[in-house]
């Protein structure tokens, strides 16, 4: 088949604009992606998100090998807990990461007030903080779980700083319960979603638990209320830890030099001594599992 010089040229032209539209959605794809990666890097909401993945995600892993190790029902119980918690965490930061990267696109192309009455975003928004919650939830009921244990054994110090740490991670339940409900109440005012009453109500909750609203409580907003309490919830458990003696403490404690409550009958030397093999025969024991569980160099 012979083209004319017209056919040709047509051809020709419908051709170029196809390479150009294809040119054209390469740059904006690629615009589009420098543009969430800016986001997620240069935003602190995008920072604590990815550091939020990365270290949640660490605990995941670390939790599902406790899991697979555990002996006990004991130990069980505290890495399912260990598991709960790092998925909510997990789960909460990708929603906010996602949040960030979303944020940033319908600002671009919707402005600002576009952003705001958008119900995606702020569904996403609201999941996250969900998240948060049912995370803090967990991880408070893990505390008080583990302080059980430590007042069945008598370690009242332990109890105090599971306690606290119980206490403290019940608050950050709290405040992203109190986030999630601001979000709902500024998307209701910035799409006049019901009557005067309904936005009445909005405006007073989102300018106090809002994400534009004033701090109230000691200058401090929910968010930072948040991460402070998930810091000292973190303290108290590394303090409850370090205030449980390991299997030898406890046995030096109960031998004839210890100072503990439950000693052993005094002069009754074959007793401690029973306990000191089994104290030791317990550590190798899990030494040795340990050790097993290794990789191999091949």
């Amino acid at each position: 088949m012979v083209l004319s010089k017209e056919q040709f040229l047509t051809l020709y032209a419908q051709q170029s604009r196809f390479g150009s539209k294809g040119i054209t959605s390469m740059r904006q794809l690629l615009a589009q992606n420098v543009s969430d990666l800016r986001a997620m890097t240069l935003t602190m909401d995008g920072r604590l998100a990815i550091g939020s993945i990365v270290v949640q995600g660490i605990g995941l892993v670390n939790g599902l090998g406790s899991l697979a190790d555990a002996k006990t029902r004991k130990d069980v119980r505290d890495a399912w807990f260990g598991v709960y918690d790092s998925t909510a965490g997990v789960l909460g930061g990708l929603l906010e990461l996602w949040a960030v990267i979303m944020n940033t696109r319908t600002i671009a192309q919707a402005g600002v007030q576009g952003a705001s009455k958008s119900i995606s975003l702020a569904s996403i928004r609201f999941a996250g903080n969900i998240a948060g919650a049912a995370g803090g939830v967990i991880g408070a009921a893990s505390a008080f779980a583990k302080m059980e244990d430590a007042d069945r054994t008598g370690n009242r110090n332990a109890v105090r700083a599971y306690l606290l740490s119980g206490v403290a991670l019940t608050g950050i339940a709290l405040t992203s319960t109190a986030a999630s409900v601001g979000i709902a109440a500024e998307w209701i005012v910035a799409r006049q979603v019901g009557g005067a009453v309904t936005q009445r109500s909005a405006t007073a909750v989102a300018l106090r638990i809002g994400a534009q609203g004033t701090p109230t409580v000691l200058g401090i907003s929910v968010t930072g209320w948040g991460l402070l309490l998930l810091g000292a919830g973190f303290l108290f458990q590394f303090v409850a830890i370090v205030l449980t003696p390991t299997p030898l403490q406890k046995w030096v404690s109960r031998s004839y030099f210890g100072k503990g409550d439950d000693k052993y009958p005094k002069g009754d030397w074959k007793t401690e001594k029973d306990g000191l093999i089994d104290t030791m025969q317990s550590g190798t024991e899990e030494a040795s599992n340990s050790k097993a569980r290794e990789p191999v160099a091949q």
